[in-house]
Protein backbone atom coordinates (compact mmCIF):
# COMPACT_ATOMS: atom_id res chain seq x y z
CA UNK A 1 0.00 0.00 0.00
CA UNK A 2 1.51 3.35 -1.05
CA UNK A 3 0.37 6.22 1.10
CA UNK A 4 0.79 9.95 1.21
CA UNK A 5 4.15 11.62 1.75
CA UNK A 6 3.51 15.33 2.12
CA UNK A 7 6.21 17.96 1.85
CA UNK A 8 6.35 21.65 1.15
CA UNK A 9 8.57 22.60 -1.74
CA UNK A 10 10.58 25.78 -1.64
CA UNK A 11 10.30 26.42 2.10
CA UNK A 12 12.86 29.19 2.21
CA UNK A 13 11.31 30.95 -0.76
CA UNK A 14 7.89 30.67 0.81
CA UNK A 15 9.00 32.11 4.11
CA UNK A 16 10.74 34.95 2.34
CA UNK A 17 7.64 35.81 0.31
CA UNK A 18 5.51 38.69 1.57
CA UNK A 19 2.43 36.55 0.95
CA UNK A 20 3.37 33.96 3.54
CA UNK A 21 5.91 35.24 6.01
CA UNK A 22 8.53 37.55 7.38
CA UNK A 23 11.64 37.12 9.49
CA UNK A 24 10.07 37.70 12.92
CA UNK A 25 8.42 34.82 14.77
CA UNK A 26 6.78 34.36 18.13
CA UNK A 27 7.57 31.64 20.68
CA UNK A 28 5.45 29.08 18.83
CA UNK A 29 7.33 29.54 15.58
CA UNK A 30 4.31 31.19 13.96
CA UNK A 31 5.13 34.16 11.80
CA UNK A 32 4.18 37.44 13.48
CA UNK A 33 2.47 40.16 11.50
CA UNK A 34 1.32 37.88 8.72
CA UNK A 35 0.54 34.20 8.25
CA UNK A 36 2.67 31.33 6.95
CA UNK A 37 0.89 28.64 4.96
CA UNK A 38 3.95 26.46 5.40
CA UNK A 39 3.22 26.08 9.12
CA UNK A 40 -0.37 25.04 8.38
CA UNK A 41 0.66 22.41 5.86
CA UNK A 42 3.35 21.04 8.17
CA UNK A 43 1.01 20.74 11.16
CA UNK A 44 -1.71 19.22 8.99
CA UNK A 45 0.73 16.51 7.92
CA UNK A 46 1.45 15.61 11.57
CA UNK A 47 -2.24 15.24 12.41
CA UNK A 48 -2.77 13.09 9.30
CA UNK A 49 0.17 10.91 10.33
CA UNK A 50 -1.13 10.33 13.87
CA UNK A 51 -4.68 9.75 12.62
CA UNK A 52 -3.43 7.17 10.13
CA UNK A 53 -1.57 5.27 12.84
CA UNK A 54 -4.70 5.06 15.01
CA UNK A 55 -6.77 4.14 11.92
CA UNK A 56 -4.33 1.32 11.14
CA UNK A 57 -4.68 -0.18 14.61
CA UNK A 58 -8.48 0.21 14.62
CA UNK A 59 -8.83 -1.57 11.29
CA UNK A 60 -7.37 -4.77 12.69
CA UNK A 61 -10.43 -5.54 14.84
CA UNK A 62 -14.07 -4.65 15.57
CA UNK A 63 -14.55 -2.93 18.96
CA UNK A 64 -17.94 -4.55 19.63
CA UNK A 65 -19.59 -7.87 18.92
CA UNK A 66 -22.94 -8.22 17.18
CA UNK A 67 -25.46 -7.19 19.84
CA UNK A 68 -23.23 -4.44 21.22
CA UNK A 69 -20.98 -6.19 23.73
CA UNK A 70 -17.49 -4.71 23.84
CA UNK A 71 -14.72 -7.00 22.67
CA UNK A 72 -12.29 -8.21 25.32
CA UNK A 73 -8.99 -6.28 25.29
CA UNK A 74 -6.86 -9.44 24.86
CA UNK A 75 -8.85 -10.25 21.71
CA UNK A 76 -8.17 -6.78 20.35
CA UNK A 77 -4.48 -6.98 21.26
CA UNK A 78 -4.07 -10.31 19.46
CA UNK A 79 -5.84 -8.91 16.40
CA UNK A 80 -3.47 -5.94 16.23
CA UNK A 81 -0.46 -8.23 16.48
CA UNK A 82 -1.80 -10.60 13.84
CA UNK A 83 -3.17 -8.12 11.29
CA UNK A 84 -1.28 -4.81 11.48
CA UNK A 85 0.86 -5.83 8.50
CA UNK A 86 -2.24 -6.13 6.35
CA UNK A 87 -3.07 -2.46 7.01
CA UNK A 88 0.33 -0.76 6.78
CA UNK A 89 2.77 -1.40 4.01
CA UNK A 90 4.91 -2.79 2.67
CA UNK A 91 3.74 -6.11 4.04
CA UNK A 92 6.04 -7.40 6.76
CA UNK A 93 7.49 -3.99 7.66
CA UNK A 94 6.07 -4.07 11.21
CA UNK A 95 6.70 -6.51 14.02
CA UNK A 96 4.92 -6.71 17.35
CA UNK A 97 5.22 -7.91 20.92
CA UNK A 98 2.19 -8.13 23.18
CA UNK A 99 0.80 -8.76 26.63
CA UNK A 100 -2.80 -9.23 27.72
CA UNK A 101 -3.74 -5.56 27.41
CA UNK A 102 -0.97 -3.94 25.38
CA UNK A 103 0.88 -4.36 22.12
CA UNK A 104 4.08 -2.70 20.93
CA UNK A 105 4.34 -2.13 17.19
CA UNK A 106 7.79 -1.56 15.74
CA UNK A 107 7.64 0.08 12.34
CA UNK A 108 10.61 -0.38 10.01
CA UNK A 109 10.29 1.81 6.92
CA UNK A 110 6.50 1.43 6.87
CA UNK A 111 3.93 3.74 5.34
CA UNK A 112 0.78 4.03 7.48
CA UNK A 113 -2.47 5.17 5.84
CA UNK A 114 -2.59 8.98 5.50
CA UNK A 115 0.95 9.06 6.92
CA UNK A 116 4.59 9.58 6.09
CA UNK A 117 6.71 7.26 3.95
CA UNK A 118 9.47 5.23 5.59
CA UNK A 119 8.01 5.50 9.09
CA UNK A 120 10.33 3.86 11.63
CA UNK A 121 10.07 3.61 15.40
CA UNK A 122 8.20 1.86 18.20
CA UNK A 123 4.74 2.81 19.48
CA UNK A 124 3.15 1.15 22.50
CA UNK A 125 -0.63 0.71 22.47
CA UNK A 126 -2.56 0.02 25.65
CA UNK A 127 -6.04 -1.43 25.11
CA UNK A 128 -8.99 -1.24 27.53
CA UNK A 129 -12.77 -1.23 27.35
CA UNK A 130 -14.85 1.86 28.18
CA UNK A 131 -18.00 3.78 27.20
CA UNK A 132 -19.31 1.17 24.79
CA UNK A 133 -16.04 0.87 22.92
CA UNK A 134 -12.33 0.26 23.10
CA UNK A 135 -9.82 2.81 24.38
CA UNK A 136 -6.46 2.78 22.59
CA UNK A 137 -3.67 4.60 24.44
CA UNK A 138 -0.64 5.33 22.25
CA UNK A 139 2.78 6.35 23.52
CA UNK A 140 6.06 6.68 21.69
CA UNK A 141 9.45 8.29 21.74
CA UNK A 142 10.46 9.89 18.45
CA UNK A 143 9.11 8.12 15.38
CA UNK A 144 10.91 9.14 12.22
CA UNK A 145 10.08 9.23 8.53
CA UNK A 146 11.88 10.37 5.41
CA UNK A 147 10.75 13.97 5.83
CA UNK A 148 9.28 14.29 9.33
CA UNK A 149 9.30 13.10 12.94
CA UNK A 150 6.62 12.78 15.61
CA UNK A 151 6.05 11.78 19.23
CA UNK A 152 2.65 10.48 20.28
CA UNK A 153 1.13 10.58 23.78
CA UNK A 154 -2.51 10.28 22.77
CA UNK A 155 -5.61 8.19 23.37
CA UNK A 156 -8.55 7.27 21.17
CA UNK A 157 -12.00 5.89 21.91
CA UNK A 158 -12.98 3.46 19.14
CA UNK A 159 -16.75 2.94 18.71
CA UNK A 160 -19.19 1.60 16.13
CA UNK A 161 -22.78 2.23 15.11
CA UNK A 162 -23.99 -0.09 12.38
CA UNK A 163 -21.38 0.14 9.63
CA UNK A 164 -20.06 3.49 10.93
CA UNK A 165 -16.69 3.57 12.69
CA UNK A 166 -15.42 6.46 14.85
CA UNK A 167 -12.14 7.25 16.57
CA UNK A 168 -12.32 10.14 19.05
CA UNK A 169 -8.69 11.13 19.54
CA UNK A 170 -7.32 13.16 22.43
CA UNK A 171 -4.07 14.20 20.82
CA UNK A 172 -0.84 15.24 22.52
CA UNK A 173 2.72 15.25 21.30
CA UNK A 174 5.48 16.99 19.45
CA UNK A 175 7.10 16.73 16.07
CA UNK A 176 8.35 18.40 12.94
CA UNK A 177 6.45 18.15 9.69
CA UNK A 178 7.85 17.58 6.21
CA UNK A 179 9.25 21.12 6.02
CA UNK A 180 11.10 20.60 9.31
CA UNK A 181 9.15 23.11 11.39
CA UNK A 182 8.90 22.05 15.07
CA UNK A 183 5.47 21.89 16.65
CA UNK A 184 3.71 20.92 19.87
CA UNK A 185 0.09 19.83 19.57
CA UNK A 186 -2.86 19.16 21.87
CA UNK A 187 -6.58 18.87 21.23
CA UNK A 188 -9.37 16.57 20.14
CA UNK A 189 -10.41 15.38 16.71
CA UNK A 190 -12.57 12.60 15.30
CA UNK A 191 -11.86 10.18 12.48
CA UNK A 192 -14.97 8.67 10.88
CA UNK A 193 -15.41 6.05 8.17
CA UNK A 194 -17.59 3.11 7.16
CA UNK A 195 -16.51 -0.51 7.51
CA UNK A 196 -14.43 -1.54 4.53
CA UNK A 197 -13.71 2.03 3.40
CA UNK A 198 -10.24 3.14 2.39
CA UNK A 199 -11.05 6.81 3.11
CA UNK A 200 -11.89 8.69 6.30
CA UNK A 201 -13.06 12.14 7.41
CA UNK A 202 -11.28 14.21 10.07
CA UNK A 203 -12.98 16.91 12.14
CA UNK A 204 -11.77 18.78 15.20
CA UNK A 205 -9.41 21.36 16.66
CA UNK A 206 -5.73 21.13 17.55
CA UNK A 207 -3.81 23.78 19.48
CA UNK A 208 -0.19 24.20 18.48
CA UNK A 209 2.48 25.41 20.90
CA UNK A 210 1.72 26.57 24.40
CA UNK A 211 -0.95 29.06 23.39
CA UNK A 212 -4.51 27.72 23.43
CA UNK A 213 -5.50 30.54 21.06
CA UNK A 214 -3.19 29.24 18.32
CA UNK A 215 -5.56 26.64 16.86
CA UNK A 216 -6.02 24.56 13.72
CA UNK A 217 -9.58 23.50 12.88
CA UNK A 218 -10.26 20.55 10.55
CA UNK A 219 -13.58 20.54 8.68
CA UNK A 220 -14.72 17.67 6.44
CA UNK A 221 -11.06 16.89 5.81
CA UNK A 222 -11.18 13.69 3.75
CA UNK A 223 -8.12 11.50 3.35
CA UNK A 224 -7.61 8.14 1.65
CA UNK A 225 -4.96 5.47 1.79
CA UNK A 226 -3.58 6.67 -1.54
CA UNK A 227 -3.37 10.08 -3.18
CA UNK A 228 -3.81 13.62 -1.93
CA UNK A 229 -6.50 14.72 0.54
CA UNK A 230 -9.74 14.61 -1.43
CA UNK A 231 -11.55 17.57 0.10
CA UNK A 232 -12.06 19.73 3.16
CA UNK A 233 -10.41 22.66 4.84
CA UNK A 234 -7.93 23.34 7.62
CA UNK A 235 -8.13 26.79 9.22
CA UNK A 236 -5.31 28.09 11.39
CA UNK A 237 -5.80 31.01 13.80
CA UNK A 238 -2.68 32.90 14.85
CA UNK A 239 -2.92 33.65 18.58
CA UNK A 240 -0.63 36.66 18.32
CA UNK A 241 -2.33 38.69 15.63
CA UNK A 242 -5.70 36.96 15.12
CA UNK A 243 -5.04 36.32 11.42
CA UNK A 244 -6.63 33.14 10.07
CA UNK A 245 -5.31 31.05 7.20
CA UNK A 246 -7.64 28.60 5.46
CA UNK A 247 -6.19 25.85 3.26
CA UNK A 248 -8.53 24.09 0.83
CA UNK A 249 -7.88 20.59 -0.51
CA UNK A 250 -9.31 19.13 -3.73
CA UNK A 251 -7.61 15.78 -4.38
CA UNK A 252 -4.68 17.28 -6.28
CA UNK A 253 -1.18 18.41 -5.42
CA UNK A 254 -2.37 22.02 -5.38
CA UNK A 255 -3.61 23.48 -2.09
CA UNK A 256 -5.31 26.86 -2.24
CA UNK A 257 -5.16 29.25 0.68
CA UNK A 258 -6.77 32.49 1.77
CA UNK A 259 -6.05 34.62 4.82
CA UNK A 260 -8.19 37.03 6.81
CA UNK A 261 -5.72 39.83 6.09
CA UNK A 262 -6.39 39.62 2.37
CA UNK A 263 -3.75 37.23 1.07
CA UNK A 264 -4.40 34.27 -1.22
CA UNK A 265 -2.50 31.84 -3.40
CA UNK A 266 -1.50 28.22 -3.86
CA UNK A 267 1.08 25.84 -2.46
CA UNK A 268 2.15 22.48 -3.89
CA UNK A 269 2.21 19.25 -1.90
CA UNK A 270 3.50 15.83 -2.90
CA UNK A 271 1.23 12.82 -2.57
CA UNK A 272 1.85 9.16 -3.36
Amino acid sequence: MRIRSLYVAGLLAALASSSVGCSNTNGNGVVVGTTSVVFVLDDTALVQWEAGIFWSVANTFEPTFVGGAVVDPPVAVNAVGSHINSVVGPRGCANTSRGSDFVTVRFNNCTPPFGQTNTSGAIGFGVSSSDGGIVIDANSSTVKATQANITIHSSALYTTSGTSRTLTVNSSGTGAGPAGLPSTRSGTYTVTWNAGDSCANIYGSIARGTSRGDVMAFSAFRVCTTGCPLSGTVTHTNATNGVTTTTVYSGTTTVRFTTSDGQSGVETISCS
